[in-house]
């Protein structure tokens, strides 16, 4: 897997992961260029053999710190389990080298159990009062979560 910043090029197949998802919205030719034309240090993707098995499409917000995630795409996540979670490790790496220590993003219930899983296993999360691995979200508003990186 070679994990690296997301291309123009990209976009076909970030398109297709998209379609898979009903809940996504498929980035346009110009807001994929856009973010990565003005955020694309915050954009990755991870490759395997020439094939994206894994993206992130980010932004600062306008909290010191802080990074919002509008999407993270996965194909196949069961075959790509480690490639997976190898990148959400280097994604994590890539925040904290830009000054990042907080991630806000939206996600509907039903997703909740597989990001926490993800999230747990590559960004070493442990339950902020008494350590175990059961991770509870911070919630402020309906569907918006915040996690410390």
């Amino acid at each position: 897997m070679k994990a690296r910043q997301l291309t123009y090029q990209d976009l076909p197949q970030i398109t297709e992961i998209c379609k898979t998802k009903s809940n996504f919205t498929i980035p346009s030719n110009y807001v994929f260029w856009m973010l990565l034309r003005t955020n694309g240090s915050f954009c990755h993707g991870a490759d395997v053999n020439g094939n994206i098995v894994a993206y992130i499409l980010s932004m600062p917000t306008e909290r010191q710190g802080e990074v919002f995630v509008w999407q993270f795409g996965i194909r196949n996540f069961g075959q790509n389990q480690r490639v997976i979670m190898d990148f959400f490790i280097y994604c994590k790496d890539q925040l904290k080298k830009h000054g990042i220590h907080r991630i806000s993003f939206t996600a509907i219930e039903e997703d909740l159990p597989f990001l926490e899983k993800i999230l747990m296993f590559s960004f070493g999360i442990k339950h902020p009062e008494n350590g175990t691995d059961s991770f509870q979200f911070e919630r402020t508003v309906e569907n918006e979560y915040f996690i410390n990186v």
